[in-house]
């Protein structure tokens, strides 16, 4: 059986984005089934159009990390607790998320054999 990673992603900065979206990436390249659950400003990264403004020196651009991820098969769920507190809507963000509790988020977590808060 494939190991299991969550990780929660609760920045939009770079420094948050990209170390999610790295192991996310090597997660699944190493058939780990890999949740990320954006909350907070962490939604921002999902937000359509935004991924194309982050970036990093010497970095892939992060909206290619995030179609890197999603070909993959890593799954993208977008924190419906802090979506009213931002304003954002589930149209707001890009294809392939999908918008969940903290109830649904921790039943995946408990399944998973690593769990990361970023």
């Amino acid at each position: 059986m494939a190991k299991k990673i969550a990780i929660i992603v609760s920045g939009d900065t770079p420094d948050k984005a990209y170390p999610a979206f790295i192991l996310a990436t090597t997660a699944a390249a190493s058939d780990m089934e890999c949740h990320l659950y954006f909350t907070m400003m962490g939604l921002n990264v999902i937000k359509k159009g935004v991924a194309e403004g982050i970036s990093m020196p010497g970095a892939p651009p992060l909206i290619d990390m995030i179609k890197s991820s999603r070909d993959m098969g890593v799954y993208m769920y977008g924190c419906t607790i802090s979506m009213p507190m931002l304003n954002i809507k589930e149209e707001d963000f890009i294809e392939g998320v999908t918008c969940v509790g903290a109830a649904t988020y921790l039943d995946i977590a408990a399944d998973c054999d690593v769990n990361l808060f970023i």
